[in-house]
């Protein structure tokens, strides 16, 4: 399996209505692919966690990369062993509680530093970033 994390941001103006669309028709194909993860958006940028197997993630993130409704800044993988989140076809992380939000900002800002300061993310930094996802787990469930 793998885990794909990826910061992206808007081209261009969505509506809270298109914004509950995506998330909505993701789920949907998410849970006939067998991918899971959650979307998180800031209001200007995109935090995505995708997981999945291979054979399927790689296409499907190739279609989200090529939505030109955004950009990606950066992304980052990980091979895991197991879903981090199973349940969630595309969970939207502010749905949840505002606790939540403090770790996608942490994660935002930390990608967003990277991206503007043109740095490319080194193994351990990549490490890291998913280690939030663990925290992130543990909080949820």
């Amino acid at each position: 399996m793998k885990a794909i994390l990826y910061l992206s941001t808007l081209t261009e103006d969505l509506s809270r209505d298109e914004l509950k669309e995506i998330q909505t028709k993701s789920a949907i194909k998410n849970k006939a692919l067998g991918v899971s993860g959650y979307l998180y958006f800031d209001g200007a940028k995109f935090l995505q966690y995708i997981e999945g197997e291979e054979d399927t993630l790689m296409p499907l993130v190739k279609l989200i990369r090529e939505d030109p409704r955004h950009t990606f800044l950066v992304e980052t993988e990980e091979d895991i062993e197991e879903a981090r989140f199973p349940e969630w076809s595309m969970k939207n992380i502010q749905s949840l509680t505002m606790e939540l939000g403090l770790v996608e900002k942490t994660i935002i800002q930390t990608l967003s530093i990277f991206v503007d300061k043109g740095y490319g993310l080194d193994k351990g930094i990549s490490r890291d970033l998913f280690k939030l996802m663990d925290h992130l787990k543990a909080v949820t469930f």
